[in-house]
């Protein structure tokens, strides 16, 4: 399994890696100079974590571009944000986000997101 991380807090991504690592996971930090969809068309991973208030990417634009893209367009998304932000939560799930998580809830299950689980 692969996974590439939009994470902009470098703490938070060493967290996300280290859980990946443990599980056999291999965890990619797109840096904020990449487009996320050319990082996931290079590495074509099974899964793309996004921190849905990265100011390094446009969350909402990225999720659209990536389910557009037919190479690319069924990589599984998941979404994690403040638990206050429902109208980005909604959003996000409109562009097709497969989960959208708040940040407690995803670090809690996170070893479940990165083994696959739904």
């Amino acid at each position: 399994m692969k996974a590439v991380l939009v994470v902009s807090d470098l703490f938070f991504a060493a967290r996300i890696r280290e859980t990946a690592a443990h599980l056999g996971v291999a965890a990619l930090v797109v840096d904020k100079s990449e487009r996320v969809e050319d990082v996931t068309r290079r590495e074509m991973p099974d899964l793309v974590i996004l921190d849905l208030n990265d100011k390094t990417h446009s969350a909402i634009e990225t999720i659209e571009t990536i389910r557009r893209a037919p190479d690319i367009g069924s990589t599984r998304i998941v979404g994690f944000l403040s638990h206050i932000q429902v109208d980005l939560a909604e959003a996000a799930a409109r562009a097709g986000c497969d989960q959208v998580l708040p940040r407690s809830k995803f670090t809690q299950i996170l070893p479940e997101i990165l083994a696959g689980a739904p």
